[in-house]
């Protein structure tokens, strides 16, 4: 009987070590991936008031095209204020997550 309790204590032990591994792992990436926006964001901060060019998922709802051309108005840790032209050529002011962006070009 103490082979049984024995055995099934093992198991219980490496059953959720192997659980509490991952859960590491987890919490290891989405610290890493916080820490990776806030470097993103504060090289955004220093693109306020210049034209870029902005590779996002969210310009195809804006300009239908994965790219907007834009002047950069105001950022934080989350969020980038962007004035752009939109399809019929009028100015248009929108905010998108940081997280969004797949890269940036400054054109001036």
């Amino acid at each position: 009987m103490n082979w049984i309790i024995l055995l099934g204590l093992v198991v219980i032990y490496f059953s959720l070590n192997e659980k509490f591994e991952k859960l590491n792992k987890l919490v290891k990436k989405q610290t890493r991936q916080n820490q990776e926006e806030r470097g993103m964001s504060k090289v955004i901060q220093g693109l306020v008031n210049k034209k870029c060019l902005i590779n996002t998922d969210e310009a195809l709802t804006l300009v239908g095209k994965a790219e907007i051309e834009g002047l950069i108005l105001e950022t934080d840790e989350e969020w980038i204020k962007l004035e752009y032209l939109d399809k019929n050529r009028e100015k248009k002011i929108s905010v998108f997550r940081i997280d969004s962006v797949d890269y940036i070009s400054v054109i001036e």
